[in-house]
């Protein structure tokens, strides 16, 4: 199942669509409830915010947010790094256009984001879920063609050496040892294998999916 922000659930036609898609609010006791049940969770690690960082042309990532780790740790769940090559070629957007220039560090990047997104920014904050002005060919909400590659990385155990597997009631799924208040330590230290996991990731695979000279840089 996948999570969403509250306003994308409330308005009518998409609520629809993406509950026909097994999407579910982004609320702390929906994901806890589903994946105790044992339903796999599919979510953008780094929020709405790395929505405005989406600009052609460049590998741009948020950084993930610390509550995911800290989530896999309460539930056990086996993390897996995952990432789309030309995933951000497929459309301009207002909030970062004129910002497809690339980044000669790997990590750290340039924030893509220009003023019209700082504003978009501000008010997705305040209602909660993410507006933006985006137009693909002809200017229409028609996607560019482009290469588009999704590779997956090695699972992820969030607490090592304990990985086995357990009933639910959506059958038999891989967990690990759960751990019911994390210290920030654990969290700490599993977000960073997160991350390195993903840089790997991005570097073992971007020559095969088109992209050998590509880049990918956090903010």
């Amino acid at each position: 199942f996948g999570a969403l922000t509250d306003i994308a659930m409330r308005l009518p036609l998409l609520r629809h669509v993406m509950g026909w898609l097994s999407s579910e609010p982004a609320q702390k006791k929906v994901l806890l409830r589903r994946m105790d049940a044992g339903d796999n969770l599919y979510i953008l690690p780094g929020g709405v915010a790395e929505i405005f960082a989406a600009c052609p042309g460049r590998n741009v990532i948020k950084a993930p947010r610390r509550g995911l780790m800290k989530l896999a740790l309460q539930t056990g769940g086996v993390l897996v790094p995952t990432y789309v090559f030309g995933a951000n070629d497929f459309y301009n957007q207002l909030a970062t256009y004129g910002s497809n220039k690339t980044n000669d560090s790997s990590k750290g990047g340039e924030d893509p984001t220009n003023v019209f997104g700082q504003i978009q920014r501000k008010i997705s904050r305040t209602f909660k879920g993410g507006f933006t002005f985006f137009w693909g060919q002809y200017g229409l909400p028609l996607p560019y063609e482009v290469k588009c590659s999704m590779v997956l990385g090695d699972p992820i155990e969030p607490v090592p050496g304990t990985l086995g597997q357990e009933k639910t009631k959506s059958g038999t799924k891989l967990t690990c040892t759960k751990i019911a208040e994390p210290t920030e330590e654990q969290i700490d230290e599993l977000y960073i294998r997160y991350t390195d996991a993903l840089f790997r990731l991005f570097e073992q695979y971007k020559a095969e999916a088109g992209f050998p000279d590509a880049k990918l840089d956090m903010l």
